[in-house]
């Protein structure tokens, strides 16, 4: 369980870091949102859908066709696919809110990557005047970087919503003989894309929502191999034991997330 406390000087002035060795933390990760700019990028490597958020829809990354467990991290933390999204870059570090609602720079205190100053591999938080380090600073600059990214991506796929373009994604997986629907996320809606009309279509490609549309509906077919990951990973498990919380209703369940 992770631990996030915003980074200062009293509170971390003698720790270091030690840069990411693996990706245990996000093993229970299934999904990972995305920003703007990595959405074409990450279309040729994953599927990616959208998944609702209270009134507002999400770009994510799909790693899992299951809650909690990421195909792509391995059980020795190895990433096996062929893009790291952005959120995962700069771990343990994240931006968060604080009590007045400014994001603030925050760091898992229960990540192994925290250690003691001189440890192989690592750098210090704070030198010694009690500034953020060079590589403190890069980070921070990085993960407002990747802020701004996702906030613009959230605005892109509320112009799709509003267009009407974003639908259920109707899609299963199956594993010794059952089907399991998988519930909660969300595509493009190709046949209501197609028809609509010179104006709105300009309109999406200025805002870069066009691209983003036919990156989803191009990232769709990769649903295929994770499938296929699925199973493999369901074979050597009791098939109850894959169906999480909801092993009679034959349906695995992203929404409300």
């Amino acid at each position: 369980m992770t631990d996030f406390h915003a980074v200062t000087a009293d509170r971390h002035g003698n720790l270091a870091c030690r840069r990411i060795e693996n990706f245990l933390f996000a093993a229970s990760d299934a999904l990972c949102p995305l920003g703007s700019a990595e959405i074409p990028q990450a279309a040729l490597a994953a599927p990616i859908a959208f998944v609702e958020s209270e009134t507002r829809f999400l770009p994510v990354f799909i790693q899992g066709l299951e809650p909690g467990r990421n195909l792509f991290v391995n059980e020795r933390g190895q990433w096996s696919n062929r893009y790291v999204p952005r959120k995962y870059r700069n771990y343990p570090y994240a931006l968060l809110k604080n009590q007045d609602g400014d994001l603030v720079l925050c760091i898992d205190e229960s990540s192994d990557f925290l250690c003691e100053p001189g440890t192989k591999d690592s750098y210090p938080l704070f030198d010694s005047d009690g500034n953020p380090s060079e590589t403190v600073k890069i980070i921070l600059n990085e993960l407002q970087q990747t802020s701004s990214l996702c906030e613009s991506a959230e605005r892109i796929a509320n112009e799709l919503q509003q267009h009407s373009l974003i639908k259920p994604w109707e899609l299963s997986i199956s594993s010794n003989g059952h089907s399991i629907e998988v519930n909660g996320l969300h595509c493009i809606d190709e046949k209501q894309l197609n028809e609509l009309d010179s104006l709105a279509l300009e309109s999406l490609r200025d805002s870069r929502a066009l691209l983003v549309a036919y990156s989803q509906i191009l990232s769709m077919p990769h649903a295929l191999g994770l499938s296929k990951l699925t199973r493999q990973y369901a074979d050597s498990k009791p098939f109850a034991d894959i169906m999480l919380d909801a092993p009679d209703s034959g349906s695995i369940n992203f929404d409300n997330l």
